[in-house]
């Protein structure tokens, strides 16, 4: 904590360094944050209360979402 108001007061005029902010408008990484977290919640459901899943492969259906959501939103 301490750190950050160092930071704060050493790049006063840096609003933005260190903090993850859209590049686009804020209603476009919405709605990419709304589908994204739709598939995330969609394929963890599926695979917890399917019962023809296969249950060993669950972490490797849950791990591909993690990896193909984070390529696709950033």
């Amino acid at each position: 904590m301490c750190a950050a108001f160092v930071l704060k007061a050493v790049l006063q005029p840096i609003a933005v360094i260190g903090t993850t902010t859209p590049s686009g408008p804020h209603w476009h990484a919405l709605a990419i944050e709304i589908v994204v977290t739709f598939n995330m919640m969609f394929v963890t459901c599926a695979v917890a209360t399917d019962s023809r899943a296969v249950g060993e492969l669950a972490g490797l259906a849950v791990g591909s979402a993690v990896c193909i959501t984070s390529i696709f939103a950033g």
